[in-house]
């Protein structure tokens, strides 16, 4: 998990705040931990949710969310038999509860 994000952090010398682009590469490890780094994504997606911070709270953030397609995803993924498991599902319906409560600014 380190080294992934390692890796783009340093890559790039500027990073882009209206796009979610490790999502799939976080979502879909194919680690022998993946399970965990699958968890701390989704809670780390949850909180940003939650507190209307970097993830969710602006329009910014939640147009990234919407063009990669971020909700319905977790949704389905959710429900895979293959992925997802019982913890993940729950981090899921938190991370939907969290969108739908997050504060909106005027």
């Amino acid at each position: 998990l380190y080294q992934t994000l390692a890796k783009y952090l340093f890559g790039k010398p500027a990073a882009d705040f209206q796009d979610v682009p490790l999502f799939y590469k976080l979502l879909l490890p194919q680690t022998a931990d993946s399970q965990e780094a699958r968890l701390w994504f989704l809670r780390i997606l949850r909180r940003g949710l939650a507190t209307g911070g970097a993830l969710g709270g602006d329009e910014i953030s939640r147009r990234a969310l919407a063009r990669r397609h971020v909700l319905p995803w977790l949704m389905s993924f959710a429900g895979s038999k293959e992925l997802g498991s019982f913890p993940i599902l729950m981090e899921v319906i938190n991370c939907l509860e969290a969108s739908l409560t997050a504060p909106t600014y005027a």
